[in-house]
C-alpha cells in the first residue's frame, strides 16, 4: 500500500457523523497531557460551581456540597455546572445537569432572544458521578454547538437549564460573553484567494497540466477513512458494483488505512496513505493541495469523487484542477458550524475553512442521501447542482440471508431465548447515536417488561463506551442488556431481534435502518433528518423526539406495549418499502452515471 506522509500533527475529525473518523494515536502524548490538565480544571471548576451555584440561590434549589456519594444521595437537590465558553463564532458548550431523584430528560439553552436549543445528552462525567452520587450523574453531561458569529462583537446572554423527568426545571448556569466579530476571510472569497495564494510554497507548481482531452477514464476517489461506517459502506458498494479496478483504474486517498482497505485492494484498486489534512495550518495545508495536484495528474485521474465533507480536500484540489467531480454529502451539519462539530475546537485555521466553503460553492455536483440534509446546505452550494440520490441496501443479499438462517437458529447461536424481546441498537457506540438514552430509558422500564432484552452493537474503545457499560452496572441492568463490539456482518442480530431502536440526534439516512427494515424487523427511530423521509410513523415503523430521555422512555413502552401483529404488519411496510425504493442498485447506478463510469467488464480470472 503506498504511503505519502504530509507535513503535521497527527490527529484526525472527533466526530463520526457518518464515521468520520477516530483520532490517530501518534504524536498525541502532548494532546493527551493537555487534555487531562483539562480534565482536571473542568472537576476544579464543577466542584467550585456546586459551591457558588448560579441557579436560583432559594433552600429548595440549592444542592449539598458532599463530594462523596453517600447513603442519602437520594435526597440531594438538583445540581450542574457549565464549563468554559468563549464568544468565538461556532462555540461547543459542554456541561453536566443532574438531579439524584431521576434522569434529566432534557437540557436547554437559551442564547439572547434566540430560541432555546437542545442540547446532546448522556455524555460520560465521572466528576458529577462523584459528586451527585446517582448512578444516571454518570451520563448526566451535555452539549451544544452555539452559532455566535450572528451577534459579530455583541454581548450575548447564555441560560442553560435542566428539566428533570417529574421534576420542577432548574437553572444549571447562566453566562454573559462578548461574541467575537466576524472574520474577513470568511466573509470576502476574494481576499480568501489572495490570501491562500500566499501561502502556497512557490517551490511547487501553481497549477500542474490538466489531463490530455480523451484520456482513458481513471477514477481518484478520497475517503475519510477506511474503518466500518454507513459512509464507507457507501463507498464500497459503489467502487465495487461500478468495477472501479476492473472496468477502469481507480484509486482511493484515505488518511489512514482501515480494516477494510483489504477489500479495495482486492478489487484491484489502488490504495494512497498520505495522513490526516493539515487543517490546523493554511501554509501547510496548502503544501498538501499542491501535492496532491501532482499526485493527480502523475496518476492521469481524470474525475474525482470525494466521500464525506471530512475529505474537502479533494473538492478542492479537483476545483483547482478543473476537473469533473461529484462530491457525496452524508454529515446533516449546516456548513456555518461543520467544522466545529467535526474537528476538536481551535483546530481548524479560518483561512482553511475557508477555502472549504469556496471549494462547497464551486463543486459541480453536490449528492445528498436525504433531502433534509440537501436543505441544509442550499446556502452554502449551487441549488442546481445539488441532488438527492437516497441511499440504499443489498436487498437481493439480505433477502438470502433470511432464507438461509432462521430466526430461531439465529437465537440459538446468539444464545437468547425464544421468549425474549430483543431490542436492537446497531450502530457504533458513539455520543451522537445516544446509546446512553437509550440506556436511561430502558432503565426506567425494565421491571415492567421482564422479557425485554437492551443489545448494542458496535462497541468500540473509547470513552463512551466504558461509560456505558459502567451505566449498565450501575443501573442493575447487567443481566438485561448486552454490549457488543462493532461486527462487519451483524445478520444474526437483524433476524434474531424484534425491534431496532434508534436514538441518533444526528442521522442523514442511516443505512442499519434500511438493514433492519430489509430484514423485517421493525424501526423504532428519531425523526431527525432524512429518517421522516423513510419512516411513516405507525405505518413503516414508528418515530419519537431526540435528545430527550422522557421520549425515548415513552417510545419503548410504545413498541412494548403493540401487539405482534402489528409490529409484524409495520415489518412488513417497512421490508416492502426498501425493496421497491432503496436497493443499492439505484444509488449505484446512479452515481455511476454521474462520473461517467464505463461499462463494467469481466472480473479479472
Amino acid at each position: 500500500m503506498p504511503a505519502f506522509q504530509f507535513s503535521q500533527r497527527s490527529w484526525r475529525p472527533r466526530d463520526r457523523g457518518c464515521r468520520a473518523g477516530r483520532r490517530g494515536s501518534r504524536g498525541l502524548a502532548s494532546i493527551l497531557v493537555g487534555v487531562a490538565v483539562l480534565a482536571g480544571l473542568r472537576r476544579r471548576r464543577a466542584r467550585r460551581d456546586l459551591l457558588e451555584p448560579s441557579w436560583d440561590a432559594s433552600p429548595t434549589a440549592q444542592p449539598t456540597t458532599t463530594g462523596a456519594a453517600t447513603a442519602d444521595s437520594a435526597f440531594r437537590q438538583p445540581g450542574g455546572a457549565l464549563d468554559d465558553i468563549g464568544g468565538r463564532g461556532v462555540t461547543k458548550l459542554t456541561g453536566w445537569a443532574c438531579d439524584p431523584r431521576a434522569p434529566v430528560d432534557r437540557v436547554e439553552i437559551e442564547v439572547s432572544d434566540r430560541s432555546p436549543v437542545r442540547a446532546r445528552l448522556g455524555l460520560i462525567r465521572e466528576d458529577a458521578l462523584a459528586l451527585m452520587g446517582a448512578a444516571h450523574a454518570r451520563v448526566s453531561g451535555f452539549e451544544a454547538l452555539l452559532d455566535l458569529s450572528g451577534f459579530d462583537g455583541a454581548t450575548v446572554s447564555i441560560v442553560v437549564r435542566a428539566y428533570p423527568i417529574g421534576g420542577e426545571p432548574f437553572l444549571v448556569a447562566e453566562r454573559t460573553v462578548d461574541a467575537a466579530p466576524a472574520t474577513e476571510a470568511l466573509q470576502s472569497p476574494a481576499s480568501l484567494s489572495e490570501a491562500v495564494a500566499e501561502q502556497r510554497p512557490q517551490a511547487l507548481p501553481t497549477r500542474p497540466p490538466s489531463p490530455a482531452a480523451g484520456a482513458e477514464f481513471n477514477l481518484l476517489v478520497f475517503a475519510h477513512d477506511l474503518n466500518r461506517g454507513g459512509a464507507q459502506l457507501w463507498l464500497w458498494h459503489l467502487l465495487e458494483r461500478c468495477g472501479a479496478g476492473r472496468a477502469f483504474p481507480c484509486t482511493v486517498i484515505s488518511p489512514a488505512a482501515g480494516p477494510d482497505g483489504a477489500r479495495f485492494e482486492a478489487l484491484g484498486i489502488r490504495l494512497q496513505v498520505t495522513g490526516p489534512c493539515p487543517v490546523w495550518d493554511v501554509e501547510s495545508y496548502e503544501k498538501a493541495v499542491a501535492e496532491l495536484e501532482v499526485l493527480t495528474i502523475d496518476g492521469g485521474h481524470t474525475t474525482v469523487l470525494v466521500n464525506t465533507f471530512v475529505s474537502f480536500i479533494g473538492a478542492d484540489v479537483a476545483g483547482r484542477l478543473g476537473l469533473p467531480s461529484v462530491w457525496a454529502l452524508h454529515e446533516s451539519y449546516a456548513p456555518s458550524v461543520i467544522m466545529s462539530a467535526l474537528y476538536p475546537p481551535d483546530t481548524v485555521h479560518p483561512l482553511v475553512q475557508a477555502a472549504a466553503l469556496r471549494a462547497l460553492r464551486r463543486t459541480p455536483r453536490a449528492v445528498f442521501v436525504a433531502e433534509a440534509t440537501r436543505a441544509l446546505f442550499l446556502d452554502f452550494v449551487n441549488p442546481a447542482h445539488a441532488v438527492v440520490v437516497p441511499y440504499g441496501v443489498d436487498t437481493a443479499a439480505i433477502d438470502a440471508a433470511r432464507a438461509g438462517t432462521s430466526r430461531t437458529d439465529a437465537r440459538y447461536l446468539l444464545g437468547l431465548s425464544p421468549q425474549e424481546t430483543v431490542l436492537l441498537c446497531v450502530g457504533t457506540i458513539e455520543e451522537r447515536k445516544a446509546q446512553t438514552t437509550t440506556a436511561e430509558a430502558f432503565a426506567r422500564i425494565a421491571d415492567e417488561y421482564p422479557d425485554a432484552l437492551l443489545v448494542f452493537v458496535g462497541a468500540i474503545a473509547g470513552e463512551y463506551t466504558d461509560g456505558l457499560r459502567r451505566f449498565v452496572a450501575d443501573a442493575g441492568l447487567a443481566g438485561r442488556c448486552r454490549i457488543v463490539p462493532v461486527m462487519a456482518d451483524p445478520s444474526f442480530w437483524y433476524l434474531a431481534a424484534d425491534v431496532l431502536v434508534s436514538a441518533s440526534d444526528v442521522e442523514s439516512l442511516p443505512r442499519t435502518l434500511l438493514e433492519a427494515m430489509c430484514f423485517e424487523v421493525p424501526v423504532l427511530a428519531t425523526a431527525v433528518f432524512g429518517v421522516p423521509e423513510l419512516i411513516t410513523d405507525a405505518e413503516t415503523g414508528w418515530l419519537f423526539e431526540p435528545r430527550s430521555v422522557a421520549a425515548a422512555e415513552a417510545a419503548l413502552r410504545r413498541v412494548l406495549e403493540t401487539d405482534r401483529a402489528t409490529r409484524q404488519a409495520i415489518a412488513a411496510a417497512g421490508s416492502a418499502l426498501v425493496h421497491e425504493r432503496y436497493d443499492s442498485h439505484d444509488y449505484v447506478s446512479t452515481l455511476a452515471a454521474m462520473l461517467g463510469c464505463p461499462a463494467e467488464q469481466p472480473a479479472h480470472p
